[in-house]
């Protein structure tokens, strides 16, 4: 199961543009992700800029509106996040458990719906073109549900890149993969 744990630090809401974490900070934060990757568990992470260097996009009666950072409303910001592959929500929490945030973090959990997640009919849905795939530009299609894709591509039993990691590893016994004919 995939798992993103998202940093929640309170007071990010106001941060300056360009604001950054502490070099003590970064460096405990860097052994921790370090940690999550020895274990194999790691499949993505970022740190984010404030919101006042950011914009959202509202849809309100379906035409987009762009505002700008910082958002006056907003009472929680995300500040990173990690993209773990897990066994269990336990398992997820007692990572988070070993991050160390200051007083003033919070991390939440939230499980990344797969595929495999919803009704056989949204399963049996159709392929649709997303791209293209490697030098070879050969054409790259997969199954998408609304809320995500595959982990990986493998074409014709052939492992391809990780659409998370960029890392060339056999992905065919994934629980997230695609096959392309």
């Amino acid at each position: 199961m995939r798992f993103m744990m998202l940093m929640i630090p309170k007071g990010y809401e106001a941060a300056a543009p360009g604001t950054m974490p502490a070099a003590d900070a970064v460096a405990a934060m860097m052994k921790y992700n370090a940690s999550l990757q020895k274990a194999g568990v790691l499949l993505a992470l970022d740190g984010l800029h404030p919101p006042s260097m950011g914009a959202r996009v509202s849809f309100h009666g379906g035409k987009p509106k762009v505002t700008d950072g910082p958002f006056a409303e907003a009472k929680e910001v995300l500040g990173g996040y990690w993209m773990i592959r897990v066994a269990s929500k336990e398992e997820a929490v007692a990572w988070a458990t070993r991050c160390p945030a200051s007083e003033n973090e919070i991390i939440e959990i939230r499980q990344v719906q797969e595929l495999a997640d919803f009704p056989a009919d949204i399963q049996a849905g159709d392929y649709i073109e997303i791209g293209m795939l490697g030098a070879y530009g050969a054409a790259m299609k997969t199954r998408f549900n609304g809320f995500g894709m595959a982990d990986a591509v493998v074409v014709e039993d052939e492992p391809m890149a990780s659409l998370y990691t960029g890392t060339r590893r056999d992905l065919r016994k994934s629980d997230n993969v695609v096959k392309l004919r």
